[in-house]
């Protein structure tokens, strides 16, 4: 049949088929009938009886807005192929379903439709019986070829009705049909085999298959739950998503997979920072295609002339969107179906919820970053900026051995156009000039306003050194143009200093010293470029001298460990020490190691360095985390050690010779450590993390793709940087970023960490935020391991204050 024809037409067709065939088999078993012997009445009787009871008993289980109906009729034609001649049992079964109808007449076609199948279906059970003997094995291939045939000619029915395919409407349900069948075949041969002594124990039949139904019901009915709520679990939890557009996504497939409706329309309520979306799934025939809207639409995105259920996204503000589902016919779900919905909704409410906390931190955060690192009046980035990204541009000219250059621009006689003409006109120039010297290097690097009439321009990935020479030459010819400032014609010279990594320095602070000493060289000339020279700088030597120095510290033990508590703020308990690394140089005292790791990290040092440290660190707090297995010990890593193949070997070897678990290893990174190669630092991790060591992302917020590098890095910890926490308790927008911080942590399942917490105050504040753990001089200072145990020992209990009991000298 063609998919086009008019659904009428081809019922009709189906139905007069149906009539004739039925037409057919009564005639064949009359006149086979008429031939045979007449049994008893009292067996017709009991046949017809059993036949009505069995078909009129009846379980329904929903599938979409269609509705699967099972009976008893397969257990009834056993018994009556077993008691009665195939022709004779034809003719019973056959009147007996014409009575069963009775109660569809008010639906003419429908009731006659099904007597006709059930007709068609008998006498195809009383031939095979016929042809091939009453054996068990025939009669049940007798009672399932009628089950097949029913379910074969329904489904036709309900395709040509919805202009579907045959075949996928017979397929839906197609198992749990021959599961029944067989399961009622089953029960029809045990009855059958009961009565065999004496008919008189078919009395017993009534009670026993009303048992049968009972129990039937309960398990199909309980199998049927099982898997709604198995359903509802699997799409709970996939609704852990950051965005709303996944969530939306998620929650329309397992709304379409757990309900069954024709289409899913999910409406999602305007956020007030956000316009508000719809979204819908709607099916064709057996096609199911994907709708996107917004609130601006007018008119509901899907439109459906049958039954819609519905149920609220409730918000802590009050009802934030809704779920609706439509079916093609009326519909009426069950009191299961409805919890289901219920609590499928609320968890739709906590998933839509999550991820607009994470889109306003998202938001937030990237507010931050610009107005942390880009200058207010020109809009150019600032120097903070300019430092993370001349870092990273010096880790990927290192990786790769090229160059990278920095420029210091300054402009001459600035000061005299502002005394002259006004600080405004002095603001225009600096506009004007900031606009000149980004469409001159756009494309090639970046360029920043550090302050006053002083600019800088990054280049990285050059070839080599020259090539900052003819920008800087370049940029002199653009600014020497004059500038009209409001009618104004301004022209203006400027100085510019140039170095660049790795001939004039390692650090992206020493190439702006350098380039700052080039500058001073280029005024001295006005309106002139200067490139660096050593001969010219008497302190070139000590960063090489110092790496040296570092070397032989490492042989000579002179690289010291302190050790600073991280504590539980709950309980008030350490349950962390992080390891912090100091240079007891003999003639110029304790170095930090914002004094020396750089050097480590561009001379080679950088595997050596943090192997030393790792192991005297393990070492000496070995005893503290035998001691006590919840306690953890913390490492920074450095970008060069995230490029290192080797590092999970050299943990796991320091791990093992001291009898360490991995879990209480942890191994703090920053954002801007991955940035270099995140491919490599990636694979790096994820060994690491087979090691069982916990990963800790240090000073979040402040690098470039924090929150993406949460998706991309598989951590267990943030830790807030000192920056917003020390701002946090004056400050609305710093305590607002703890907020978001700490609530974005925990919705990841992620522990956080405060960092720099140097007063009660904040303390108290990050309490009533939520936050888990902190550290910070109110805490505990970085310490030698013998003052950390001297601090355990003689502690002594104040308000809210942590202790340290959890160390001891073991």
């Amino acid at each position: 049949m063609t998919t086009g024809a008019p659904a009428n037409t081809r019922l009709a067709g189906l139905l007069r088929l149906m009539f004739a065939a039925a037409g057919l088999v009564l005639v064949g078993a009359g006149v086979a009938a008429w031939r045979s012997d007449r049994p008893s009445p009292y067996s017709l009787l009991l046949v017809a009886a059993v036949f009505v009871a069995c078909r009129t008993t009846t379980l329904h289980i929903r599938t979409g807005h269609d509705a699967e109906s099972f009976d008893w009729s397969e257990t009834a034609i056993v018994i009556a192929l077993w008691m009665l001649a195939p022709s004779w049992a034809v003719l019973v079964l056959a009147l007996a379903a014409a009575v069963t109808v009775g109660r569809l007449w008010s639906q003419p076609r429908k009731a006659m439709f099904n007597a006709a199948v059930a007709t068609v279906g008998v006498g195809l059970s009383g031939a095979l019986v016929g042809i091939l003997g009453d054996s068990p094995l025939v009669l049940v291939l007798a009672t399932m070829a009628y089950s097949v045939w029913s379910g074969w000619a329904v489904s036709c029915a309900v395709a040509f009705s919805q202009n579907d395919a045959i075949t996928p409407v017979w397929l839906r349900g197609l198992a749990l049909r021959v599961l029944v069948g067989l399961g009622n075949t089953s029960v029809g041969l045990g009855v059958g085999y009961l009565a065999a002594d004496s008919l008189g124990m078919l009395l017993l039949l009534p009670p026993l298959l009303g048992l049968v139904f009972l129990a039937d019901h309960s398990y199909l009915r309980a199998h049927q739950e099982r898997d709604r709520w198995q359903q509802l679990e699997v799409a709970s939890k996939a609704l852990n998503r950051l965005d709303e557009r996944s969530v939306a996504d998620e929650a329309l497939r397992a709304a379409r997979d757990l309900f069954l409706p024709d289409w899913v329309e999910l409406v999602i309520h305007d956020d007030p920072e956000e316009s508000g979306a719809r979204y819908a799934y709607v099916r064709h025939g057996a096609d199911w295609r994907i709708l996107e809207g917004t609130m601006a639409h007018t008119g509901p995105t899907v439109q459906s002339s049958g039954r819609v259920h519905s149920a609220p996204l409730e918000g802590s503000v009050g009802t934030i969107g809704e779920l609706r589902l439509g079916f093609g016919g009326p519909v009426r779900l069950s009191r299961r179906e409805r919890q289901v919905l219920s609590t499928f909704a609320h968890t739709l409410s906590t998933a839509v919820v999550h991820s607009r906390l994470h889109a306003r931190v998202l938001r937030e955060a990237s507010r931050h970053e610009y107005e942390a690192s880009h200058d207010h009046l020109t809009g150019l980035t600032n120097r903070a900026f300019l430092l993370r990204a001349g870092a990273a541009a010096i880790d990927a000219s290192a990786a790769v051995g090229s160059c990278t250059g920095l420029l210091l621009i300054d402009l001459d006689h600035f000061k005299e156009v502002n005394d002259a003409l006004g600080h405004g006109t002095g603001d225009r120039l600096l506009r004007e000039v900031a606009g000149r010297l980004l469409h001159a290097v756009r494309g090639e690097g970046t360029v920043a306003r550090l302050g006053g009439d002083e600019f800088a321009v990054l280049l990285p990935g050059l070839e080599n050194p020259q090539v900052a020479d003819l920008v800087a030459d370049r940029l002199l010819e653009i600014l020497a143009q004059p500038m009209d400032c409001e009618g104004i014609k301004l022209s203006v010279e400027a100085s510019i200093g140039v170095a660049a990594f790795p001939d004039d320095g390692l650090e992206v602070d020493e190439l702006l010293r350098r380039a700052d000493i080039a500058m001073y060289e280029a005024k001295e000339s006005r309106g002139a470029a200067r490139h660096y020279r050593s001969d010219r700088d008497p302190s070139n030597f000590e960063r090489l001298s110092l790496a040296a120095e570092l070397r032989a510290a490492l042989e000579n033990d002179e690289v010291v460990l302190h050790f600073q508590p991280q504590v539980d703020l709950a309980s008030g308990r350490v349950v962390g020490i992080e390891v912090l690394s100091r240079w007891q140089h003999p003639t110029r005292g304790l170095l930090g190691p914002a004094e020396f790791i750089p050097v480590a990290d561009h001379t080679g040092l950088a595997r050596a360095f943090t192997a030393h440290v790792l192991e005297q660190g393990v070492a000496t707090a070995a005893g503290w985390l035998r001691a006590d297995p919840q306690l953890s010990l913390a490492v920074n890593l450095s970008a060069r050690n995230l490029l290192d193949r080797q590092l999970p070997d050299d943990v796991a070897r320091v791990l093992a010779k001291h009898g360490v678990a991995g879990r209480q290893l942890v191994l703090e990174i920053t954002e801007t450590s991955v940035v270099s190669d995140v491919e490599l630092a990636a694979h790096v991790l994820a060994d690491l993390r087979s090691l069982g060591v916990e990963l800790s992302v240090d000073d979040f917020g402040t690098g470039y793709s924090s929150l993406a590098l949460l998706q991309r890095i598989a951590v267990n910890e943030i830790k807030v940087d000192r920056s917003f926490v020390a701002r946090a308790h004056g400050s609305h927008s710093d305590r607002a970023i703890v907020r978001a911080t700490v609530e974005l942590g925990h919705s990841l399942g992620l522990r956080v960490v405060a960092e720099g917490v140097e007063d009660s105050l904040t303390r108290d504040l990050l309490v009533d935020l939520g936050c888990d753990r902190a550290q910070g001089y109110l805490l505990g200072r970085p310490v030698p391991a013998e003052e950390l145990l001297l601090a355990a020992s003689a502690q002594v209990p104040a308000p809210r204050r942590p202790h340290l009991s959890v160390l001891s000298t073991g």
